[in-house]
């Protein structure tokens, strides 16, 4: 299993925020996904939970264009061992390692 942060200063975005929002069977090997904000810097973002570092290398350019409008500003990427029914928690997990 892969995870992408991907943030976006909100000035580089081109799109409006209600926008930012990820449709999961548009992307394939994109497991779950959930928006994450930094009001203090001015940033918005998506956690994002793929298959393998592949999926996330041919599908999150054009992810990022169809959410933001533009590639993001900051990316991670990290590998983690995981099942794909673990997956499905993830995002909340990613929320108490972002926060």
């Amino acid at each position: 299993m892969h995870i992408t942060i991907a943030w976006w200063d909100r000035s580089d975005i081109e799109k409006p925020k209600e926008a930012a929002e990820v449709c999961l069977g548009d992307y394939p090997g994109l497991l779950a996904g959930n928006p994450i904000s930094d009001t203090e810097r001015g940033r918005e973002g998506l956690a994002l939970v793929w298959e393998t570092a592949a999926d996330a290398d041919v599908f999150m350019a054009d992810l990022a264009l169809s959410v933001n409008g533009c590639p993001p500003s900051h990316r991670w990427d990290f590998g983690v061992s995981a099942s794909a029914q673990q997956a499905a928690h993830a995002p909340s997990r990613l929320a108490l390692l972002i926060s």
